[in-house]
């Protein structure tokens, strides 16, 4: 979801080896330290959603199956050349865009084309500071964000089930960057600790909390949704599947996912 903090973890992956690929976004006020999207990419989803009839922040959900409706075949072509060109010879490659959470299964036979291995991390941010984000990026009433957060993820989640996948939460990485950049490349078979060791300091520097300008009521404890998230990061591996299906299961069934009313009406 947007102003979840995945700018913060892409750029992070990029530091510990991840090739993000050639034309990434310019930084911005919002992301001052970079968006760490592909430029191409984006403007891609964009154009998906307009010939869908839609836009990123469209309360209204896609078309049922719209990835194979006649108006929008020629994308996958698209999808298929941009993912070869940028990352066919890279041993190590990300893509970041929160489109993509709702535009998943658009890309998913590009990725099966394109081979290889390939892995989901999620991140969860207190619902209330992505409201607050959102206000003063966007002046988004805090419902609507709500909204927009609850679809985002849930989307996300359902599109990521059948696959490998991590999760962590905000709080985590301002905690400890690299612990958490160490968990999930053990949980996806990675093999990154030794670069992210080597890297620490500068990993620490980068994911520093001055970067964080909203935080919510209350937000020194986690929320309930963040704290869900996070279970399966203390556990060993065998518990941490355990945990992941019992947090799945729990977070489609939290009150936090079936209503906007729980969350404080007015972002600052």
């Amino acid at each position: 979801m947007h102003r979840s903090g995945t700018s913060a973890l892409a750029g992070a992956l990029r530091l510990v080896g991840a090739d993000l690929g050639r034309n990434l976004m310019p930084a911005t006020t919002f992301n001052p330290e970079g968006h760490f999207e592909h430029a191409e990419l984006v403007a891609h989803d964009e154009r998906l959603r307009d010939a869908l009839g839609s836009r990123w922040d469209d309360l209204r959900p896609l078309p049922r199956r719209w990835w194979e409706r006649r108006r929008v075949a020629g994308f996958d072509g698209e999808r298929r050349e941009l993912l070869r060109r940028e990352f066919g010879a890279s041993r190590l490659w990300a893509v970041k865009d929160p489109r993509m959470c709702r535009l998943l299964p658009g890309w998913t036979p590009a990725l099966h084309a394109l081979g290889g291995d390939w892995h989901y991390v999620l991140i969860a941010r207190d619902p209330r500071e992505v409201a607050r984000s959102l206000a003063a990026r966007d002046e988004f009433p805090a419902w609507k964000s709500h909204v927009l957060y609850l679809d985002h993820m849930l989307a996300a989640e359902r599109s990521t089930r059948d696959h490998t996948r991590a999760f962590l939460t905000y709080e985590e990485r301002l905690e400890d960057g690299p612990a958490v950049l160490r968990r999930i490349g053990e949980e996806l078979d990675l093999g990154w600790s030794a670069r992210v060791t080597a890297e620490t300091q500068l990993l620490h520097a980068f994911l520093r909390p001055r970067l964080r300008h909203h935080t919510a009521p209350g937000s020194a404890g986690r929320s309930r949704l963040e704290r869900m998230a996070g279970e399966p990061t203390r556990r060993s591996r065998p518990q941490r599947r355990a945990a992941r299906r019992s947090c799945r299961r729990r977070w489609t069934r939290s009150p936090s996912c079936s209503t906007t009313s729980s969350y404080p009406g007015r972002a600052a």
